[in-house]
């Protein structure tokens, strides 16, 4: 997963295991401008490198990257998401889900998501949270 909130990383973690994904399993960057500009390497890298696994991938549509001097750099997680999916083989490929956090749900912003990531998970709780991706899968 990535997301720059703690929170929101502590909660993707919990919502994976709730999901029945075991906490050793789950990863969750954002922590800072660094941890956020090299998650697509460490994605890629990591499913080069577990050929048997299947990856699923939440992130948040706005990250904020703090640069030098206290600066925003907002970053888009479909765009993170489009790239790393376009550094994957077709076998690569299959073996994973990404879906886009936002609470932003309009057709267009839906249609923007969609031409990068495979779907979009709208604002969940652990009460939605299998409805929700029941919905997606």
């Amino acid at each position: 997963a990535l997301d720059d909130s703690r929170a929101q990383r502590n909660f993707i973690v919990k919502f994976f295991e709730f999901i029945g994904i075991p906490p050793d399993q789950c990863i969750a960057f954002g922590d800072g401008r660094d941890e956020i500009m090299g998650f697509e390497d460490y994605v890629v890298k990591f499913i080069e490198t577990h050929k048997q696994s299947f990856i699923f991938l939440i992130v948040d549509e706005h990250l904020n990257a703090v640069r030098k001097l206290s600066t925003n750099e907002s970053i888009s997680g479909s765009t993170v998401v489009k790239n790393i999916r376009k550094r994957l083989s077709q076998e690569e490929e299959r073996r994973l889900i990404a879906l886009i956090r936002s609470q932003k749900d309009s057709p267009s912003d839906i249609a923007t998501y969609s031409t990068c990531a495979h779907g979009l998970l709208p604002d969940i709780t652990l009460a939605n949270a299998k409805e929700s991706l029941a919905s997606l899968w």
